[in-house]
């Protein structure tokens, strides 16, 4: 299960599954052949989608995430990376259309409620993303903290499949989960066993989304891991 992205959607605060599993745009390029040509050769090369990075900012990807944390969002976001939804990329009548400002992404969005219906949303193929270096708590709210150099480069996107990225508030809920605590999936449903914290010097080029990684014992008297891009609801235990 992946999310739908809408319009209104400029600005949430996400994590991608693997930072490096990306595509970068150079904003100079057409973005039509660029897309093309890119999917073409990672399609089958996705290990290689890294060296992306360190054509663009000749850097190892030690030295360009050295002062990137992937820390624990739900009880040490001042230490924890984030990141923020600021373009997207749609399939518009055959050709690709770069929306940067909420205003560009609410006109196309009406446009396909227009044509295909309400429920219908735009055919987003790619998500960019900036990167923030900790989480700030804002009345309550969870914002982005210190901005990352490196996106904040105005020549450069970095674009992530929809389905390879995760809400914020989805990472904080599965961090919370606690042994005992009763977890609903859509096939499936049991008892948390263990909530246990990995060691992830290099979470940048593996799981870039959570620290920890949570199973279960479930109603078919199986232990099944679960992760944070599966949609799941969590009871307390009392």
């Amino acid at each position: 299960m992946f999310m739908r992205f809408k319009a209104s959607d400029l600005g949430l605060l996400v994590r991608p599954r693997t930072i490096t599993r990306l595509l970068v745009w150079k904003k100079e390029d057409n973005l039509d052949e660029w897309w093309k040509q890119s999917i073409f050769f990672f399609r089958w090369r996705v290990f290689e989608r890294k060296n992306q990075l360190a054509f663009y900012y000749r850097k190892s990807l030690e030295d360009l995430f050295q002062d990137l944390s992937l820390g624990k969002p739900s009880i040490d976001p001042g230490s924890s990376y984030v990141c923020k939804v600021v373009s997207f990329v749609i399939l518009h009548k055959g050709s690709l259309c770069y929306l940067d400002t909420q205003e560009k992404a609410d006109l196309f969005e009406n446009e396909a409620k227009k044509r295909f219906g309400q429920n219908a949303f735009m055919s987003i193929v790619a998500v960019g993303l900036k990167f923030y270096k900790n989480i700030k708590i804002e009345n309550n709210v969870h914002v982005a903290g210190d901005p990352w150099e490196p996106t904040e480069r105005d020549d450069l996107v970095w674009f992530y499949s929809p389905k390879d990225i995760i809400p914020l508030e989805n990472v904080i809920e599965y961090e919370s989960i606690s042994p005992g605590d009763y977890i609903s999936l859509r096939k499936v449903e049991g008892i948390a066993i263990f909530n246990k914290d990995l060691t992830k010097p290099k979470f940048y080029a593996a799981n870039s989304c959570v620290s920890n990684t949570v199973s279960i014992l479930s109603n078919k008297t199986s232990f099944v891991r679960i992760t944070p891009d599966k949609k799941f609801k969590v009871t307390k235990k009392i």
